[in-house]
């Protein structure tokens, strides 16, 4: 990396292995905007300045025994997301200002609400406005298997309210899911049935 490179705001790495990281996104009681939101916004400026867009390149990313909650302290039940035992192998990792761009090429982790993700395979994207796993193939633990492509959809900010403000939109494609997975999440389906979509 040369030093030219570093003051304009662009940095481009090779390999970078990271071990435990963790990641709490959380929106504090009485509060609209997550702690990330929060945060990025103290560097944005009022008046556009001109030059270069930050800018990191990542040739291979491998993240070990991670963690992630997603908290939202104004919901009945604050606690959206806790994964742990994160484990990601990724290639051509860029971050261009507020985007990020990701080619997954194994995930495996483990949801405190019960499921467990044995590999998920995918392109994915994230901007303020939305997030993109496109050509996401996916395996869990109970031989759900999804293949398709994958859309959230949401405005500024309003992640942090993931399940009532984030809209979904689906192509799946030769998918079956088992209903074990699927009771994590609503427990009123019957057990070790599979659900077949295309």
């Amino acid at each position: 990396m040369s030093i030219n490179n570093l003051v304009q705001g662009n940095l481009d790495f090779g390999t970078v292995k990271i071990y435990e990281p963790k990641f709490y996104l959380k929106t504090y009681q009485d509060e609209q905007n997550d702690n990330i939101s929060i945060f990025a916004n103290k560097f944005v400026s009022k008046t556009p300045k001109k030059g270069n867009e930050f800018q990191l390149d990542v040739n291979a990313l491998n993240l070990t025994n991670g963690k992630v909650k997603i908290i939202n302290e104004n919901l009945n039940t604050s606690e959206i997301f806790n994964f742990s035992n994160i484990f990601i192998v990724t290639n051509d990792l860029v971050v261009k200002g507020s985007t990020v761009n990701i080619a997954v090429k194994k995930l495996s982790l483990f949801a405190k609400r019960g499921f467990e993700i044995k590999n998920l395979k995918t392109d994915f994207s994230y901007s303020p406005n939305s997030i993109k796993l496109n050509s996401l193939k996916l395996e869990t633990k109970e031989e759900s298997k999804l293949n398709g492509d994958f859309l959230f959809n949401y405005k500024r900010g309003e992640i942090s309210d993931f399940l009532n403000k984030v809209t979904l939109d689906f192509k799946f494609i030769e998918t079956k899911i088992n209903t074990n997975d699927l009771n994590t999440f609503y427990n009123e389906f019957g057990n070790n049935q599979m659900i077949t979509l295309n």
